[in-house]
């Protein structure tokens, strides 16, 4: 009997980075080998916006035996930008697009499955605290991010609002792209507070808690110290944007996007 493997081929992820591509390149472009390498931001937005069309007119109709309209499914896209890293509430998108909130949590069905978008899910634990129970929305790429929120250099996202928000989901997706299978994640919120961007997971022990910040200095929140306590994290991060790897008074490590990836997940 013949035995079949199957494997997530990725975009590339920051752990396989050649070094003459720097981070905020790939943060900017995305994973795909086309977009990262096109010779510059002209030809980079056409290369994205067939992309986008072409999956939407043909591919995942193709991939799933589905119709759906087409221009319902380009406005969730771009409405799904602007919620980059947003708690989901589906009735909200539905009314907003004019379809129900069952369609519009089974077009993401499919977006998932195409690996375009991951609903993060919350991390539950008996705590006895009342927890956020909602999955939080992310697009993988982001390159396809900023095309939609209309992007067309680095400039322009380093000064835009949704800043904080395209970097999370960017680590986010990194560590979706870098972990081992055995490895979940999840988020953590509760109604009181306590807030964790990323909780991995092995087995059904928590083996780190992880805070994203943009900054080049962050400051550690009270919501995190709260995550930390509630879960008994002993390994607890922040990753930041500055070149940086140490660990602060409170004996949490600050590091950077690539150490983090490179040198401290392989071993959680």
């Amino acid at each position: 009997v013949g035995r079949v493997a199957y494997f997530y081929l990725h975009p590339i992820g920051l752990h396989e980075l050649p070094t003459a591509i720097p981070m905020n390149k790939h943060w900017f472009r995305g994973g795909f080998p086309q977009a990262l390498t096109m010779r510059n931001n002209q030809l980079l937005q056409g290369w994205l916006d067939s992309f986008i069309s072409t999956y939407i007119e043909r591919d995942l109709p193709f991939l799933f035996d589905i119709r759906f309209s087409t221009s319902t499914m380009r406005k969730l896209w771009s409405m799904l930008a602007h919620l980059q890293g947003s708690i989901l509430n589906a009735e909200n998108l539905g009314n907003s697009l004019g379809i129900t909130g069952t369609t519009v949590k089974r077009y993401l069905d499919y977006l998932e499955a195409a690996f375009i978008v991951t609903r993060l899910q919350p991390y539950f634990v008996n705590i006895g605290k009342r927890l956020i129970k909602a999955p939080k929305i992310y697009i993988n790429d982001s390159g396809i991010l900023h095309y939609l929120l209309r992007l067309h250099a680095e400039k322009e996202l380093l000064n835009h609002p949704a800043v904080g928000a395209s970097w999370e989901g960017y680590i986010v997706s990194q560590v979706l792209y870098a972990k081992d299978s055995r490895l979940d994640i999840y988020y953590y919120r509760t109604q009181a507070g306590a807030e964790c961007d990323l909780v991995l997971v092995r087995g059904h022990v928590v083996k780190a808690c992880v805070e994203i910040k943009l900054s080049r200095a962050p400051v550690i929140t009270k919501g995190f110290f709260q995550c930390i306590e509630d879960l008994k994290s002993k390994n607890n991060f922040i990753v930041c944007s500055a070149d940086v790897d140490y660990i602060n008074k409170q004996e949490i490590r600050v590091v950077s996007a690539a150490i983090f990836i490179n040198k401290y997940l392989v071993k959680i």
